[in-house]
């Protein structure tokens, strides 16, 4: 079983794939370097990829980041970066699956 820092180079890794073959891929994932998420960032990818990541809990937990992070890097630094990139992805996703189950309600 991968780790998590292995779970999201290997998710990276397929994007990147799909960017190199001109095809449609996540453009969050292309600046996100696993190396630079901690915690709160796992629990969050651990709810997402388990389907009960809710927008709220999302947001607390990307609140609850960034006050750890802020302190430590400056606006500039590629950890900050990384980071943000990462809680796009969570964010959208998040999007996605609640449009999802909208359209899943509507049809059912």
């Amino acid at each position: 079983m991968l780790g998590f820092r292995q779970e999201i180079q290997a998710m990276i890794d397929a994007e990147m794939k799909k960017k190199n073959a001109g095809a449609f891929y996540n453009p969050h994932l292309e600046d996100i370097n696993p190396e630079h998420l901690g915690g709160l960032e796992e629990r969050a990818y651990r709810e997402l990829t388990s389907g009960t990541l809710t927008e709220k809990t999302a947001s607390e937990l990307e609140t609850a980041a960034w006050s750890h992070y802020n302190p430590r890097y400056s606006s500039g630094a590629p950890e900050r970066q990384s980071i943000r990139e990462f809680w796009g992805y969570v964010k959208n996703e998040v999007i996605k699956n609640l449009a999802l189950e909208k359209v899943r309600e509507r049809h059912a």
